[in-house]
């Protein structure tokens, strides 16, 4: 009976039933077992780059303050020295206005001047400085006669100047 290809012999097949009820067993334990050790993998393996994140972030935080308590360190004693010399400290701060109409007035001040010089970027051009043209003579010699400084004084200094040339 135990030599033909479907045994029907009652030991036989109850052996071959416990067999693969201890094989079925097997096979659920080792796949939970191996699903528990992928899920504590993927766990550690989580932990493990935020905690290299952290280091990274916290050595960089590091670096940062060292550089920036050396950079004040230096301020320091540039502005102590500068102290020591005697040198006036120019204030470049801009303060802002506390009070809401001193706000509204620069406000207005600032727009007021952006609408002039796009004015002027949109119908003049940059740059917009008028043509010099010279002063006839004429011009020159009022204007001397104005400040009291006569013409031939003038042409002698002019002189002067040719000569030193």
């Amino acid at each position: 009976m135990l030599r033909q290809p479907d045994c029907i012999h009652p030991e036989y097949l109850a052996m071959v039933q416990c067999v693969n009820e201890r094989r079925a067993e097997k096979l659920v334990y080792e796949r939970r077992l191996f699903d528990y050790k992928q899920k504590c993998l993927n766990t550690r393996t989580v932990a493990e780059r935020h905690q290299l994140h952290s280091q990274y972030f916290q050595t960089v935080r590091e670096i940062r303050e060292k550089y920036i308590s050396e950079c004040n360190q230096r301020i320091y004693q540039l502005q102590r020295g500068r102290r020591q010399l005697g040198v006036e400290e120019i204030d470049y701060a801009y303060y802002f206005p506390e009070k809401r109409s001193q706000q509204i007035h620069h406000q207005t001040a600032f727009n007021l001047e952006v609408s002039v010089l796009s004015g002027v970027a949109k119908y003049v051009g940059f740059p917009a400085a008028p043509d010099i043209t010279p002063a006839r003579p004429t011009d020159v010699d009022d204007d001397l006669r104005a400040m009291k400084v006569s013409s031939y004084n003038r042409r002698l200094q002019g002189i002067e100047l040719i000569q030193l040339a």
